[in-house]
C-alpha cells in the first residue's frame, strides 16, 4: 500500500508542478492537492493512519488542515508577520532609507566589484543561523536591512535575492533541531557532532562565496535586465541622500537594526544559563516587539508629539496583515500540500525502491543526497526532509559498509540546501513576495549553484573523515 501511496504521490507533484507553470494560483493549486493527498491517505489508511480516529474521513482532513494553520500562526508565520510589521514601520519612518545611506558609504568602495560585495554576506548570514535557528527569520532580517544597500550598488534583483537566499541554506548549530536529531541518531553529544559541522562549514562558506560569485556574474551577463538595474544604481544613491536628510534623522539607522542585535546578543546561544540558573534570552519574536516600543519611543521624544508618534504605528499593522494575505496563506498551503505527500508515504517507497540498488558507497551517497534533496523540493521543509530519513541512515550506512557520520552529515547539510531551489519554501516565499519575483524563479536561479554546493560537500565531508 506504501508502494501505491508513493506512485500517486508522484503522479500529484508532477500534476501540481504543471499547474504552476502554467501560472495557476499557487496557495489554491497547494491547498487543493493537500487536500487530495490527505484524504486518499485516509482512504488507503497508509501507514495505519486511522487508528484510533473514529471520526468522518472528510472532516479528519478538515482537522488537519486547521492544526497546519494552527501550527504556522504560532510558530515561523508570526515571525514572519512581525518582520513585515516591522519593515513596513521603518519604512514608514524613513529609517530603512537612513540605515541604507548608512551602509552604503563603507560599500562604495566596492562598487566597481559589485559581485564581491554580495558574496561577502554569506559568512555573516551563516553566523546569524547559529543565533537565529530559523531560515525564514534569517531571510527576512538580511532582506530588510540589505537587499536595498545590495541594490543601490548595483547589484541585480535576482544576485542579490538569491545570495540572500544562500545564507539561509545552513541548518547548523547546537540550537539547530537538525543537529539535535542527526547527533541523537548516530548516539553522539550535540557538542561533538556540531565540531564536524562547523569544520565543514568552515570550509564549504568559502567553496559557497566563490560559486555565488562566478555563477551570479554568468547569469548577470546573460539577463537583459541586469544592465537596467546597474544603470538605476547612481540615482538611487543620490534619492536615498535627500531621503534621509529630508525625512530622517541619521541616528535613525540604528532602529532597523534593533531585532537583530537583540536577537544575536540575547539567543539561547550567547546565553547558556548562569549557576544560579537565571539568563537573559529573547527570542526574535520578542525582540521584534521591543524593538517596535524602542522604535516608538525614539520616534515620540524625536517628534515632541506621541499622538503623531502612535499614529505612525498603524504601517505596522497594516504590513502584518498585507503579509498574512501574500506570503503565509502560501506557506500554510506550501505545509499542507507536504504534509498530504509525507501521508501518503511517498518517501518512503522511494527508499524502499533504493535498497534494492546496490552502487556502492559513493554511489549510494550520491543517490540519497539526490533523494534528501528532491524531497525537500517537494515539500518545501528540509526539517521535514531529513527526519523522514534520520532514523533509518544509520542502519543504511552499516549496510553499505559506511560510517555512520559519513552519511548523516552530508544528507543533513543537503537537506537543508534544498530549501534553495523549492518553490515552495518559507524563505523563497518571503524573499519572493520581497523582490517583487516569481517562487519559480528565485528556486531555479539557485539550482546550479546548489548542485555543485551538493557534491562539493558530500566529497569534503570524506575527505574530512578520512
Amino acid at each position: 500500500m506504501v508502494i501505491i501511496g508513493g506512485v500517486i504521490a508522484l503522479n500529484m507533484v508532477v500534476l501540481t508542478a504543471w499547474l504552476l507553470l502554467r501560472r495557476y494560483r499557487a496557495d489554491l493549486v497547494l491547498l487543493v492537492f493537500g487536500f487530495l493527498m490527505t484524504l486518499l491517505a485516509y482512504l488507503l489508511n497508509i501507514h495505519n493512519i486511522r487508528s484510533g480516529n473514529d471520526n468522518f474521513l472528510l472532516f479528519s482532513v478538515f482537522e488537519d488542515l486547521t492544526g497546519v494553520f494552527s501550527q504556522r500562526m504560532t510558530g515561523s508565520g508570526l515571525t514572519i508577520m512581525l518582520l513585515c510589521g516591522y519593515v513596513g514601520y521603518m519604512r514608514k519612518l524613513q529609517a530603512s532609507d537612513a540605515i541604507t545611506y548608512a551602509l552604503l558609504q563603507p560599500m562604495m568602495f566596492l562598487r566597481r566589484y559589485p559581485y564581491l560585495a554580495v558574496v561577502t554576506i554569506i559568512p555573516f548570514g551563516m553566523l546569524l543561523c547559529l543565533a537565529i535557528p530559523s531560515a525564514a527569520g534569517v531571510a527576512m532580517l538580511l532582506v530588510a536591512i540589505l537587499y536595498p544597500l545590495l541594490q543601490r550598488i548595483g547589484v541585480s534583483k535576482m544576485t542579490g535575492l538569491s545570495v540572500i537566499l544562500a545564507c539561509t541554506i545552513f541548518d547548523f548549530g547546537v540550537n539547530s533541531p537538525g543537529t539535535r536529531l542527526a547527533a541523537s541518531e548516530l548516539g553522539m553529544g550535540v557538542s561533538t557532532y556540531f565540531s564536524l559541522q562547523g569544520k565543514t562549514v568552515a570550509i564549504l562558506a568559502i567553496i559557497i562565496m566563490a560559486v555565488y560569485y562566478l555563477y551570479s556574474s554568468y547569469a548577470d551577463k546573460h539577463s537583459s535586465r541586469t544592465v537596467v538595474e546597474n544603470k538605476e544604481a547612481n540615482d538611487l544613491v543620490e534619492d536615498t541622500k535627500e531621503a534621509i536628510q529630508e525625512k530622517a534623522p541619521a541616528f535613525y539607522a540604528i532602529l532597523p537594526l534593533l531585532p537583530l542585535l537583540f536577537s544575536v546578543l540575547f539567543s539561547q546561544w550567547t546565553n547558556p544559563r548562569s549557576a544560579n540558573g537565571l539568563r537573559f534570552y529573547l527570542s526574535l519574536d520578542g525582540a521584534i516587539l521591543l524593538s517596535f516600543f524602542i522604535a516608538l519611543l525614539t520616534d515620540a521624544i524625536r517628534s515632541g508629539s506621541l499622538r503623531s508618534a502612535m499614529s505612525s504605528t498603524s504601517s505596522f499593522w497594516t504590513y502584518m496583515g498585507n503579509s498574512f494575505s501574500t506570503i503565509i496563506t502560501l506557506c500554510i498551503a506550501a505545509d499542507f500540500f507536504s504534509s498530504g505527500l509525507l501521508k501518503l508515504g511517498m518517501t518512503d517507497a522511494v527508499t524502499e525502491l533504493l535498497l534494492t540498488l546496490n552502487l556502492g558507497k559513493l554511489g549510494n551517497t550520491m543517490v540519497f543526497a539526490l533523494l534528501m534533496l528532491l524531497t525537500t523540493v517537494i515539500t518545501g521543509s528540509g526539517m521535514a526532509a531529513f527526519a523522514a530519513f534520520s532514523s533509518l541512515i544509520p542502519d543504511l550506512a552499516l549496510q553499505f559498509g559506511m560510517d555512520p557520520v559519513a552519511l548523516m552529515l552530508p544528507l543533513q547539510m543537503i537537506a537543508g540546501f534544498g530549501r534553495a531551489v523549492s518553490p515552495i519554501a518559507i524563505a523563497v516565499i518571503v524573499l519572493a513576495n520581497m523582490g517583487n519575483v516569481s517562487t519559480v524563479q528565485l528556486a531555479r536561479r539557485n539550482l546550479v549553484p546548489i548542485a555543485v554546493i551538493s557534491v562539493s560537500t558530500i566529497i569534503l565531508v570524506q575527505l574530512l573523515l578520512l
